[in-house]
């Protein structure tokens, strides 16, 4: 797998991750997708390609988690009061 792929599922990751509403699922899901990367960083072979379609699966299952997190939103958290 090439390493552009992994930072491209990467960032991806990251950015479908900052669309939630909710402070404290969004800041969840980034410390996840960071601390899953790190761990996986020294993997190769067919390991490698397990855990890229791994990604791939969550990435998915992050897109659903948004959009039924925009359909309710919720109140601020005081952490995103001042937010813009």
């Amino acid at each position: 797998m090439s390493q552009n792929k992994v930072l491209s599922l990467y960032r991806t990751l990251l950015r479908q991750a900052s669309q939630y509403d909710n402070y404290t699922f969004r800041s969840y899901a980034q410390r996840r997708i960071k601390a899953d990367f790190r761990a996986k960083k020294s993997v190769v072979g067919l390991d490698a390609k397990s855990a890229i379609a791994f990604g791939y699966e969550q990435l998915d299952l992050l897109r659903r988690q948004v959009a039924i997190s925009k359909l309710y939103p919720g109140e601020k958290s005081v952490m995103e009061v001042g937010r813009k």
